[in-house]
């Protein structure tokens, strides 16, 4: 009634950020025995959304994390995460 219009453009839109985790890693497994290790992982995550219309987006994006056992197992390592998706 007060003579406003919005418009959006979403368009392409990007982000930065940090991740933090924590996972149970299966390292071997011989007949019934099991060994793992439990490890906590923090790294950086970048990626792209693009909206194709309202409510549903493009995403792409990757992630690296540095991972750490902290059980009896001294585990470690580098997870490196890519993926590709729609959001809606």
């Amino acid at each position: 009634e007060g003579g406003y219009t919005v418009k959006k453009n979403p368009g392409l839109n990007y982000y930065v950020g940090w991740d933090l985790g924590v996972s149970n890693m299966v390292l071997s497994k011989i007949g019934s025995l099991v060994v793992a290790s439990t490890a906590f992982d923090s790294g950086g995550t970048i990626g792209l959304n693009y909206a194709l219309f309202d409510g549903v987006a493009l995403n792409t994006g990757a992630s690296v994390s540095y991972v750490m056992g902290f059980t009896s197992l001294a585990v470690t390592g580098l997870a490196m995460k890519f993926y590709v998706g729609v959001t809606f």
